[in-house]
C-alpha cells in the first residue's frame, strides 16, 4: 500500500502519508449536541482510524490510509484532508477535461500502481488520488458542470487494495439518480474500468468513421470557457423570477483566477449541497435559453422532485413542537433558522437547498416534532428558496 500511496504522490508532488486528518468540531454533528448520534464517518471508514471519544471524532494517523471515505460520508463535510481540499481536485478535473477534451480520468492508487514504467500518464490528464472514495456528488457533478461527457474512473482490485472500500460506487450511482430524474442524463457517460483508457497516456483514440484514424482534432476550449456555466438563470423553469446560481466557495479561488467573478461577486458557504445545485444550474442553463429552449423540458424541471442524499426539507408538527428552537441553535448549516420579526419569534425559516440530512434537528428534538423529507422540488433547490412554517 505504501508504494502504491507514493506513486500517487509523486503525481500529486507532495506527501500523502505526512498529511493530517482534520475535523472540525464546530461543523460536526456528534459533538455539537450530546442527543446527537451521527457516526456516518466512522461507518465509513474500512480500517477503523476514526473512533468516537466522547463527543469528539479522533482519527489515528497509523491506521488511516487518507482513501477520504470518511470526507465523502460527512454530511456536514466537518473532516477534510490537508493533502488535498475539495477546490484542489477541482481545478485537477478541469486540468483534465481540458488536455482530455472533455474525457477527463480519475484513478486509484491501485490503479495507478499497476502501471509499467512506461507506462506513465501526463499529470494534467489523469486526476491521482489516493482512493476513488475521495470522490462525492459535488465533484461529480462539477466535472460535468466543467462540460466533461465521458468521465473514466480507473478503479484497482478493491477487495485486495487494503486502502478504500469500494464506496465510490454509491456515490457513482447517487449521481446517476439525480440526473435521471432530472432529465440530464443525455450526452452523459461515466466508466468504471481497470484499465486506463488510451487518452489518459496523449494517445487519442480511434474515431468512428470511414477513415478508422485517430483524431488529430484538438479541443478548442480555453480554461475560461471550461468553467463559463457558472451562473444559470432558470426563470422559464420556475416560471417567477429569474436568480442566479451562484458558484460555491469550494469553486471560488478556480472561478476568480480565470477571471469569472468579479472582486465583490457573493460568494455563499462551502457545502456538499450549495456546490452541486450550482453544477445542475450549470447543466439546467443551456436547456433554458437561447436556441436549445425547450418548453417541455423547461416545465419538467421547474415540477421534477430529486431524492438524494444532498438536500433535504425539514418540517415541523406545530402540534407536538414546544418552541424550544434547540433545532434552529444546532443546525450547522444554515438550514433551519428562526423566522422573527422584532423580539416576536414567528416560526421558522428552512433553507433545503442547505440542509445535508445530518439529523441534528430531528436528533435534538426529544419530542419527535420535526422529520426530513429527502424528495424536494429541483427548482426550489436551484433558485434557494426560503419555506417558510409559521404559528398559528
Amino acid at each position: 500500500m505504501v508504494d502504491r500511496i507514493r506513486l500517487v504522490e509523486r503525481a500529486l508532488g507532495t506527501s500523502i502519508l505526512t498529511q493530517d486528518i482534520v475535523i472540525d468540531e464546530g461543523l460536526c454533528v456528534a459533538a455539537r449536541h450530546r442527543r446527537c448520534i451521527c457516526s456516518k464517518c466512522i461507518d465509513a471508514c474500512p480500517h477503523g482510524a476514526l473512533v468516537l471519544e466522547g463527543r469528539s471524532v479522533v482519527c489515528d494517523e497509523l491506521a488511516c490510509t487518507h482513501c477520504g471515505a470518511c470526507i465523502s460520508a460527512c454530511p456536514t463535510e466537518a473532516i477534510s484532508s490537508t493533502l488535498l481540499s475539495k477546490k484542489d481536485i477541482l481545478a485537477r478535473f478541469a486540468n483534465s477535461i481540458e488536455a482530455t477534451e472533455r474525457r477527463p480520468v480519475l484513478a486509484c492508487s491501485e490503479a495507478l500502481g499497476a502501471l509499467s514504467a512506461e507506462r506513465r500518464f501526463a499529470n494534467d490528464r489523469v486526476v491521482a488520488l489516493p482512493c476513488l472514495d475521495r470522490i462525492d456528488e459535488a465533484l461529480l457533478l462539477s466535472a460535468l458542470a466543467m462540460h466533461a461527457g465521458e468521465v473514466s474512473l480507473v478503479c484497482g482490485n478493491c477487495a485486495e487494495c487494503g486502502t478504500g472500500c469500494g464506496a465510490f460506487e454509491r456515490t457513482l450511482a447517487s449521481v446517476k439518480g439525480i440526473l435521471q430524474q432530472a432529465g440530464l442524463g443525455e450526452g452523459v457517460r461515466f466508466e468504471v474500468v481497470r484499465e486506463f483508457p488510451a487518452h489518459a497516456f496523449g494517445v487519442e483514440r480511434a474515431e468512428a468513421g470511414e477513415s478508422g484514424e485517430p483524431s488529430t482534432e484538438r479541443s478548442t476550449l480555453s480554461r475560461r470557457e471550461l468553467l463559463s456555466g457558472t451562473k444559470g438563470r432558470i426563470a422559464k423553469a420556475a416560471s417567477d423570477v429569474a436568480d442566479e446560481v451562484i458558484v460555491g466557495s469550494a469553486l471560488h479561488s478556480i472561478a476568480s483566477q480565470l477571471g469569472l467573478l468579479e472582486p465583490d461577486s457573493p460568494i455563499v458557504a462551502s457545502s456538499r449541497g450549495q456546490v452541486s445545485a450550482w453544477a445542475i444550474g450549470a447543466l439546467v442553463e443551456p436547456l433554458l435559453s437561447g436556441e436549445q429552449l425547450d418548453d417541455e423540458r423547461a416545465m419538467h424541471i421547474a415540477s421534477c422532485r430529486v431524492d438524494s442524499r444532498l438536500f433535504s426539507l425539514p418540517q415541523i408538527d406545530f402540534g407536538k413542537c414546544h418552541s424550544c428552537h434547540l433545532c434552529t441553535t444546532y443546525c450547522p448549516t444554515g438550514a433551519l433558522v428562526k423566522k422573527s420579526e422584532g423580539p416576536k419569534v414567528l416560526g421558522f425559516e428552512i433553507r433545503q437547498h442547505l440542509c445535508c440530512q445530518c439529523l441534528a434537528c430531528a436528533n435534538i428534538c426529544k419530542i419527535g416534532a420535526l422529520e426530513l423529507k429527502t424528495s424536494v422540488r429541483l427548482s426550489d433547490v436551484l433558485l434557494e428558496k426560503v419555506r417558510y412554517q409559521l404559528y398559528d
